[in-house]
């Protein structure tokens, strides 16, 4: 099965410690580009019941890695 993966360029920079601490941005890929978060009407978001609860986890992240974030 890993056979038919297609080649992926490495995203990361070499050298970076991403340890440390900073600003990420994270890129969510869903299964067959499937709009289960939402969709884009009329240049704003529209949040699904699903994607309301992901935008409430992601923002407890602070909450969680207080120590680690930069203030």
């Amino acid at each position: 099965m890993k056979d038919n993966l297609p080649i992926r360029k490495k995203l990361r920079l070499q050298g970076y410690d991403y340890s440390e601490k900073g600003i990420y941005f994270v890129t969510i890929c869903i299964k067959n580009r499937i709009e289960i978060l939402g969709k884009i009407k009329n240049n704003q978001i529209k949040l699904t019941n699903v994607g309301i609860i992901a935008q409430n986890y992601i923002r407890t992240i602070e909450n969680i890695f207080e120590r680690y974030i930069n203030r």
